[in-house]
């Protein structure tokens, strides 16, 4: 899954575009963002979490 996120905070803009991606065995999720400011900072985040059972048919 692709996902675009955006914010505005004093006047200022910021898109943060990532992914997700579920395991073979359909228990777990990773993610991936990508975190520019309109300043020209950027930031990087990486997770991950549990769906805690086993989804049948997951697909890679």
């Amino acid at each position: 899954m692709t996902a675009l996120a955006g914010s505005l905070d004093d006047g200022q803009a910021a898109l943060a575009p990532g992914g997700a991606r579920m395991s073979g065995s359909g228990k777990w999720v990773i993610n991936v963002r990508l975190l520019p400011s309109a300043r020209g900072d950027y930031g990087f985040s990486v997770g991950t979490g549990s769906t805690g059972v086993r989804i049948r048919g997951a697909v890679t």
